[in-house]
Parts: C-alpha cells; structure tokens; sequence
C-alpha cells in the first residue's frame, strides 16, 4: 500500500515537473513543491532561477485587491486603481509608478532613474546619471556607462561588485516600494 501511494506522488510530482517545464520553460531548475507555493499569496516574491545564487532576482506580485478607483497614501502618494488590478501612483517627489496586468512594473523618478520590470522576470534599471543595467534570462546582465564602456559577465568580477562599484540601485529597493505600495492598498 505504501508503495502505490509512493509511486503515485512520484508520478504526480514528475507530471506537475514536466507541465511546469512546458509553461514556463525558464523556471526549469524550480521544483514543482516550490511552483505550487509560489502562488499563495499576491504579496509573495517569486525569484528567478540564475547561474550565481548572488545575482537572483526578487520580483514582487503587482497585482492590487483593492477596488477601483482614487486613493491616498499614507506618505502622500496619489494612486488609481484600475478595473484589471493595475494602478498608476504619483508621488509627492515626482516618481511615477506603473503597474502592468501581466505582474510588472516601471518605476521612474523625477531625476530619470528608472526601473522596469518584465514578465520573464528580467529587469532594466538606469541611473539619474545615466549608467544602466540590463539583466537576462539566462542569468547574465549588462552594465552600460556613460563613457560608451560595456561591463558584462565575461570582462567583470560579478553584478553585486558592479553594483557596489558604480552604485547601482538594486532593484530589491524598487520591489519593496511597490510591495509596500500593494500592500497597503490591499488593506483599504
């Protein structure tokens, strides 16, 4: 008996494996326990697979609960929430935020720093200064300098030094401001 009901979980896990790999073909080093968790709550990051456990990716759930219409912050943030769960907030300092109905978001300040989000849980960050990072699904980025100078994995020591070393935002700080932003709503 034990081993039917083994054998049957085993099968259930192998079929859930190969259905997760032809969903989303790029999440293939994620286990199928951590697919079916991923999904239990709308404030829940997801993290992108990666070849450096140093370079993954935090993507934060865009999507608010709350019902459409005008809101109010507590830091003072003017937000629209729309019919299909996206909003649009205008803060106080200028920033825009931008939510997208596919779990994304491009965050722009006053200054032109920016930082955008993408379904295949990749991201695009670019400086007031005008240095921007790319990061790729198969977990390689690419820093652009103002000097014309591309920094990569091939010709540097690893994005956490690159960040650290021409102070690159990290896009964690992006994630928890919209988080923080969803969460709050989601409370009203």
């Amino acid at each position: 008996m034990i081993m039917k009901k083994l054998t049957y979980l085993t099968l259930l896990v192998a079929v859930a494996t190969i259905l997760a790999v032809i969903i989303n073909p790029n999440r293939v080093k994620t286990s199928a326990t951590a697919i079916t968790t991923n999904q239990a709550s709308t404030s829940q990051a997801v993290s992108q697979p990666s070849t450096s456990s140093s370079e993954a990716v935090q993507l934060e759930t865009t999507i608010v609960k709350a019902k459409p219409g005008q809101y109010k912050t507590k830091d003072g943030a003017q937000v629209t929430v729309n019919e299909n769960q996206t909003l649009k907030a205008n803060y106080q300092d200028g920033s825009v935020l931008t939510t997208y109905a596919d779990n994304t978001y491009d965050f722009k300040t006053r200054d032109g720093a920016e930082a955008r989000t993408y379904a295949d849980e990749t991201y695009f960050l670019t400086t007031a200064k005008g240095i921007s990072l790319t990061t790729y699904e198969d977990g390689s980025y690419q820093v652009n300098l103002t000097d014309g100078t591309t920094l990569d994995p091939s010709n540097s020591t690893g994005l956490a030094s690159l960040q650290s070393q021409y102070n690159l935002p990290r896009i964690d700080n992006y994630n928890k401001k919209v988080k923080d932003l969803v969460d709050e709503l989601n409370q009203q």
